[in-house]
């Protein structure tokens, strides 16, 4: 993998080809910010494997704060997590919603199913804020 290009660096080549903006983190992470029907923008953070594997991680920013009402936030994870699969919930240690995917992809086919993969998160993100916010404000 050593004289192979990063699929980092793939996935940047792609991006660049279909002018997507992005911010590049560090060796292993970039910064992408997706709009929703729900929420305007989800920042995701897209972390490469360090080893080289052909897999990610996908971490959202904190979409929806439960500070004060963290059972319900909690519960409310619960629930979602039972019904859908792909993407995890939890409450982070400031009572905030963040979301994370872990995931496999295709070596050669790297970038493109690399925005699907973000497109389906951010997808899926969107579609559960409603349920986060009207446990927030019952």
């Amino acid at each position: 993998r050593d004289t192979m290009e990063s699929y980092k660096s793939m996935f940047l080549k792609y991006m660049d080809s279909k002018d997507i903006k992005y911010t590049e983190l560090d060796e292993f992470g970039v910064g992408i910010v997706v709009g929703g029907e729900n929420i305007d923008a989800i920042r995701v953070l897209v972390i490469f494997e360090e080893d080289g594997s052909p897999a990610l991680q996908l971490r959202s920013s904190n979409f929806v704060g439960f500070s004060g009402k963290e059972i319900r936030g909690i519960i409310t994870c619960n629930k979602i997590n039972n019904d859908l699969r792909w993407v995890k919930f939890c409450l982070d240690s400031h009572g905030d919603i963040v979301a994370t995917m872990d995931t496999y992809f295709d070596g050669a086919s790297c970038g493109e199913e690399c925005i699907n993969l973000i497109k389906r998160f951010v997808r899926i993100i969107d579609a559960t804020y409603p349920t986060f916010a009207q446990a927030f404000w019952s």
